[in-house]
């Protein structure tokens, strides 16, 4: 199912936005927003980015196929024009101008429109937490790699949602959950912190229930990450 046939909606491109003047009131923050891919191309670099060794790099969801996660990056010095300096993972392992996803290498089989990709140096490893890909489903899984082009591994549960587990205290058949993350700024020796969303089929509940469409906050032992 995809997200236009569920919600009627469907992601139409995506933009770079530039903030400035951190320093300040975020009422006071300067924000630039430039265009990065126009509609139709069917991937937009905006599931995950981070920044390595003089590049933005920002994963994309390919919609076609089975939905697989492509890269592509941007460099640093290059971010006052991004569509100019935008590059992709070609299959033959290149970079290449823009983004074709038709000749795009697949970083992972099957993807997400929202994740995390954060290298870990206590493993030695690259982790990607993200919601199991597949619509409504209860479970958040995490992914590792010794590269973040890959290969990377097909994912185990780390956590399953509570709000959509029918055994749970608050549960309602409405609520559907996503955006599963990580924030490494709350990273302990032992444990990593993420956060996911919840919203409702019914738009009317939000009104009468302010707790379902908050940010809940879970904090994952490493054990089993690493296990």
């Amino acid at each position: 199912m995809t997200t236009s046939a569920a919600f009627g909606f469907e992601t139409c491109g995506s933009d770079l936005a530039k903030v400035s003047g951190l320093d300040k009131d975020p009422q006071q923050w300067r924000v630039e927003i430039q265009p990065l891919i126009a509609d139709g191309v069917k991937a937009y670099p905006s599931a995950t980015t981070f920044t390595h060794r003089g590049f933005a790099y920002l994963f994309a969801l390919s919609e076609s196929g089975s939905r697989p996660m492509v890269l592509t990056r941007i460099p640093l010095a290059g971010l006052d024009d991004a569509a100019k300096n935008l590059e992709y993972l070609a299959q033959d392992g290149e970079w290449r101008p823009g983004l074709d996803p038709k000749s795009a290498k697949e970083i992972m089989r099957v993807g997400n429109t929202e994740m995390t990709v954060r290298y870990h140096p206590e493993m030695k490893k690259w982790v990607a937490v993200m919601n199991y890909p597949t619509m409504f489903s209860d479970k958040i899984i995490v992914r590792t790699a010794d590269n973040f082009i890959g290969p990377w591994t097909e994912g185990k549960d780390i956590y399953e949602i509570p709000e959509m587990q029918k055994n749970k205290p608050g549960y309602d058949p409405d609520t559907f959950c996503y955006a599963a993350k990580e924030h490494p700024e709350f990273r302990t020796k032992d444990s990593i912190l993420i956060t996911y969303a919840c919203n409702t089929m019914k738009v009317q509940k939000l009104t009468s229930n302010l707790g379902i469409y908050f940010p809940q906050v879970v904090r994952i032992p490493l054990t089993k990450i690493e296990r």
